[in-house]
């Protein structure tokens, strides 16, 4: 055994069941896009296999926010994989979606199609506002975009040049992503 340095972590590594196989299996497919993309879009972000970076505090983050927002908005241009059927991870099974909307941050079903999914919610608000005869409707686009959802500031890391100024932007965990219909991402914007 040995100690976890809080600070400057030697090594993590995320282990486990099928949902785990899930987040594997959507940063691949990140990864696998961005490299391409970067080298014709000259953009400085990337989805690690593994890297060498630090995560920063949050007062330093935040100057860097413009390059999170341009990763995460790269992320958004991936393509829906053709074979995908309704929303959620690309992943064989479950394809169960981890998203803060839902209890535990874990759909308990699965979702065939965006209006399954519509239709849950809905239903999910009129039991919330059970007193009020008008509960608010909630309407999901048809399309579906890669939603990266974390924004832990944990998640963005960086790797520094010769005077410690961040200089790459690395984007990790993907525990958070699925194939959703765009106006669940901006819920996640909405509450960081």
């Amino acid at each position: 055994m040995f100690p976890y340095l809080s600070d400057h972590p030697v090594v993590f590594v995320k282990y486990g069941g099928t949902q785990r196989q899930a987040e594997g299996e959507m940063q691949m497919l990140a990864f696998n896009w961005v490299g391409p993309e970067r080298q014709k879009s000259n953009f400085n972000i990337y989805v690690p296999e593994e890297l060498k970076a630090q995560s920063w505090e949050d007062d330093v983050f935040k100057k860097y926010f413009d390059l999170v927002t341009e990763g995460v908005q790269l992320l958004r241009r991936i393509p829906l994989p053709v074979d995908l059927v309704g929303p959620g991870p690309v992943a064989s099974n479950p394809r169960t979606i981890r998203h803060m909307i839902f209890k535990d941050y874990e759909s308990a079903i699965e979702y065939g199609t965006v209006e399954e999914l519509q239709d849950h919610l809905n239903r999910v608000a009129r039991l919330g506002y059970h007193t009020n005869p008008n509960p608010p409707q909630v309407t999901l686009e048809e399309e579906l975009v890669f939603c990266y959802t974390d924004f832990n500031d944990q998640n963005f890391m960086f790797s520094t040049d010769t005077d410690h100024c961040p200089q790459r932007l690395y984007i990790v965990d993907f525990e958070h992503t699925s194939f959703l219909p765009i106006s669940t991402r901006r819920i996640e914007l909405g509450k960081k």
